[in-house]
């Protein structure tokens, strides 16, 4: 009976519902409605988690992972039906908008926002174009209006990872030091070989 009805609606299913919606459209969209708003919930906590790291990852790592491409081609796969919604929404008709803006990664900012309002640990892709609005040279209340907007993380979240990017990559110059100690010791050494060279 099941797979009887399963094989129904797989071939009459689109027939069926639209059916439905000519019966009673106001109960087919708030059907719908429903639904999808239960599926881009989940797929929103899905982009959240995405975009939140583990406590104790390094700074240095959130940075050299960002990626527009990665980015966009990951949330594909996480929220495909949110993508598909902005893909519509941006699209002026079927034969597309001839923008040579590659609209898909205005879609990768979109979610990074919408992860932010979702948590503000979900803060990934914030703080790494936050770090460039300060390596740029951008004045202070143009950080907080990109804060504001959900585009960026705030001027003193922006000073704050700064200074832990620092002090990871002191770490590294640390350690870099202690491991090749002997060699930067021996590449100094002058030791004189001959009588002749001792004088």
């Amino acid at each position: 009976m099941t797979a009887n009805i399963t094989c129904f609606v797989r071939g009459h299913g689109g027939t069926l519902v639209g059916k439905l919606a000519d019966r009673h459209e106001d109960a087919y969209f708030g059907f719908l409605n429903d639904y999808m708003a239960e599926r881009i919930r989940k797929e929103g906590q899905e982009i959240q988690k995405y975009l939140t790291r583990q406590h104790g990852t390094p700074i240095t790592e959130v940075v050299d992972r960002f990626s527009l491409q990665n980015f966009k081609a990951d949330l594909q796969g996480i929220a495909p039906s949110l993508w598909s919604v902005m893909v519509s929404a941006s699209t002026r008709d079927e034969r597309g908008s001839g923008s040579i803006r590659d609209k898909e990664l205005v879609f990768v900012t979109i979610c990074a926002m919408f992860s932010m309002l979702r948590s503000q640990k979900a803060n990934n892709f914030q703080v790494v174009i936050g770090l460039f609005l300060l390596g740029s040279g951008a004045l202070k209340r143009e950080m907080e209006v990109l804060a504001h907007a959900g585009f960026s993380v705030s001027y003193n979240s922006i000073i704050y990872h700064i200074r832990l990017l620092s002090a990871e990559n002191v770490q590294k110059f640390r350690k870099a030091i202690k491991d090749f100690m002997c060699s930067i010791v021996w590449d100094n050494l002058n030791i004189a070989f001959h009588i002749g060279e001792q004088r």
